[in-house]
């Protein structure tokens, strides 16, 4: 697996209040939900903006010409990329403030809509391990977007000895955005990948994202058991282990999401 940690900037992130967010790549009906809390000119301003930082990392990095210059470029994009996510968040956060509840079914069924993508598409486009280690990638990130949503007192409450480590999650959160983003590219047919090489590095930096915000999580004490008991391995609940989610997925992706369909329909 490349290094995740290694590309993301050690540095203090520069906003205030800035917290975790788990970012579903953006759909038209996230905008439909935007347009019934927002002025037009919010709305325009931060669809434009979303489409910026789409021109300009997303498709350069859905695009890289190889492994090499992929990583070269997240780790060049990624200070101006999370200015600009942090702007579009600031810009949208009074309609998600105003109905919260629709805002977070609604992430729940954009990452539902890529796993559908992702079943659908991924052999052909991405090929078996990585759409293996993509669906797994997704399957943590929907479990980890319901348990911050379920922790909002305890991180505004986070001691200040632990602030250090919630910036370390912050950037997590957004090295796993921009790179999800881009293999979303490549699974929604807007791009073709040059070499099989660059969904593959992808694919494996939002499994190791996601593993790292899960740990992350866990031991600041915002993360207890993230998915229900339906493993029918060892009667852990499906997720609890990251291994567990890789070896199911490798015994068939069809069965995979099967079991995430009957996750969804217990929680």
């Amino acid at each position: 697996m490349a290094p995740v940690g290694g590309i993301l900037p050690a540095l203090e992130f520069p906003t205030p209040g800035w917290r975790p967010q788990i970012v579903a790549p953006p759909q038209e009906s996230t905008w439909d939900f935007l347009a019934n809390h927002l002025s037009p000119a919010a709305l325009t301003y931060a669809r434009g903006l979303s489409a910026e930082i789409e021109d300009r990392f997303v498709r350069s990095l859905a695009m890289a010409e190889s492994a090499e210059t992929l990583r070269e470029r997240f780790e060049a994009s990624v200070p101006e990329y999370a200015r600009l996510l942090w702007t579009v968040i600031l810009v949208v956060f009074p309609a998600i403030r105003q109905d919260r509840e629709r805002w977070c079914t609604h992430v729940a069924d954009a990452f539902k809509g890529v796993q559908g993508t992702i079943t659908e598409r991924g052999r052909e486009l991405l090929g078996e391990q990585p759409t293996q280690q993509l669906h797994v990638a997704v399957a943590t990130a929907r479990r980890l977007s319901r348990s911050l949503d379920a922790s909002d007192p305890a991180w505004e409450n986070l001691p200040v000895e632990h602030r250090s480590s919630a910036n370390t999650l912050c950037w997590q959160s957004i090295g796993l955005s921009l790179a999800l983003s881009a293999v979303g590219m490549i699974l929604s047919g807007q791009v073709r990948a040059v070499t099989p090489s660059v969904p593959a590095v992808l694919c494996e930096w939002c499994l190791g994202f996601t593993d790292r915000m899960a740990k992350s999580l866990r031991s600041l004490g915002l993360l207890g058991r993230v998915g229900p008991s339906l493993s029918p391995h060892a009667g852990r609940g499906l997720g609890d282990d990251r291994q567990e989610d890789l070896e199911l997925a490798n015994a068939g992706l069809d069965e995979y999401a099967r079991l995430l369909a009957a996750e969804d329909g217990a929680t």
